[in-house]
């Protein structure tokens, strides 16, 4: 049995495949600038899944292939006559396509951490991300072993993986609820406040898996495999939509327990996430100067923090770039900081007004045409148009 697994794992069409399975991950590795990472793992392994689950396809296609050629070859016919039968052997080539498509993957994700700072957060949550890497490659060979079972020419893996590149590049940009067992989040970046959606995660591995048992359940010779596997199909299919259902659609999710580090000054205290600590002292002279201009005209927050630290509910929650901390994005931070962001139309612009007009007093050059007659009018006017449109952002939407 080992021999004739080791025939084909180093035969033909399954090193072909992964070798241009590692060719294609590391090209893509190769496009992507470090400097756009954030240190750390979260980025590097969401990367990694992006590339396992692209080139996937090429998995799909090789398997088929595999399968065409061993048909064409008369070994099937061969391996019908053994114990284990012809679906014994397509298990095996699914085995060996599999190993070499997670072979080729893990080529990339080694030249994306070769290239990457790894010196940053790393947590448990984050292996829902090289799991996903795993399992996806897995569901995709399978379907190419039933499609080169079902179709026996090799033209039927070329379009096959041509057919399955065009999905899984078009189902990657879904997003939301639509998008909730797509298994990469294209658009995501982990800010050091963001961990992966365990519980959405597990749900999509779930579903995946219960895809897996269905091609098995294909696959199996005997009753009892079949009846196993159809239970199997069935329970992790079920849970794996309900998880999935009832988790956040968002593919992030704020890291936990939060860990503050904080710095005072006369009018505010300010807390980063540690690996923002180069935030604190530009960050606490972009606060100091915003409340200065608001000085006592409404309400401004005693702290304030970056977000993930602090619901986004209450006052002071600032939201910026954790990959650069550039004085301009830590002072809108801070301005938008002032107020919670309301979750109605009303409420909204009476906040995008009160940001308007701290934002003139700053660059008076860009304000609006509204701030600007409000500005040109004396004091007293202008705390009453404020106060007025504070109230609004802070207790219309209750």
């Amino acid at each position: 049995m080992m021999w004739a697994w080791w025939a084909e794992f180093h035969r033909g069409v399954p090193p072909a495949a992964g070798a241009v399975t590692g060719v294609v991950g590391v090209l893509i590795a190769m496009q992507v600038d470090p400097g756009e990472l954030l240190a750390g793992c979260a980025d590097v392994l969401n990367i990694g899944l992006v590339i396992a689950v692209t080139t996937s396809p090429i998995a799909l296609g090789a398997a088929a292939i595999h399968v065409a050629m061993l048909s064409a070859s008369g070994l099937l016919r061969i391996a019908n006559t053994s114990i284990r039968g012809k679906d014994g052997a397509l298990r095996r080539a699914w085995g060996v396509i599999a190993t070499w498509a997670w072979l080729g993957s893990a080529l990339s994700q080694v030249v994306l951490a070769a290239r990457a700072d790894l010196s940053g957060y790393c947590s448990a949550p984050m292996l829902i991300l090289p799991a996903t890497a795993v399992v996806f490659p897995l569901v995709m060979s399978g379907l190419g072993i039933l499609l080169g079972a079902a179709y026996r020419h090799w033209a039927a893996g070329v379009i096959g993986a041509g057919a399955a590149f065009i999905v899984v590049l078009g189902v990657q940009q879904l997003e939301g609820n639509a998008g909730r067992f797509v298994p990469t989040s294209i658009y995501t970046t982990y800010q050091p406040f963001f961990e992966p959606n365990v519980p959405l995660g597990v749900g999509r591995i779930l579903v995946y898996g219960a895809l897996i048992a269905l091609v098995w359940l294909v696959l199996s010779a005997t009753l009892r495999a079949r009846v196993v596997s159809a239970v199997t199909v069935a329970m992790l299919g079920a849970t794996g939509i309900g998880i999935g259902s009832t988790a956040s659609p968002e593919p992030v999710a704020y890291r936990t327990p939060p860990e503050a580090v904080c710095q005072m000054s006369s009018r505010a205290e300010f807390c980063v996430w540690p690996e923002s600590v180069q935030a604190l002292d530009r960050g606490l002279d972009a606060i100091n100067l915003i409340v200065g201009i608001v000085d006592d005209r409404f309400p401004t927050p005693t702290r304030f923090s970056q977000e993930g630290l602090t619901p986004l509910t209450e006052p002071g929650v600032m939201r910026f770039d954790s990959r650069s901390f550039a004085r301009d994005d830590l002072e809108l931070a801070a301005i938008r900081s002032l107020v919670p962001e309301p979750n109605c139309s009303a409420g909204l612009d009476a906040w995008f007004d009160i940001i308007d007009w701290v934002s003139a007093v700053r660059s008076p050059e860009f304000a609006t045409p509204e701030v600007a007659r409000v500005r040109a009018q004396e004091d007293a006017v202008q705390r009453e148009w404020l106060d007025e449109r504070y109230t609004i952002a802070t207790e219309i939407c209750d």
